[in-house]
């Protein structure tokens, strides 16, 4: 796979797992408050290791 690619598909999968961890935390965490930050937390460190992944992949012509 081209490195396009996968960027583009690693960005709808992360679009898709923060809605269902916001849902997770909505219907499981009895305060809404931080269930959002939580889901909002993990993301961000989610995206971030994926981030940093993606930029030492090399680029496949």
């Amino acid at each position: 796979m081209k490195k396009m690619h996968i960027e583009i598909l690693t960005a709808v999968g992360s679009v898709a797992f923060l809605i269902v961890i916001i849902m997770v935390s909505k219907l499981t965490l009895p305060m809404p408050g931080y269930g959002f930050s939580t889901a909002l937390l993990l993301y961000v460190i989610i995206m971030s290791i994926v981030g940093l992944k993606l930029a030492e992949m090399p680029e496949k012509k």
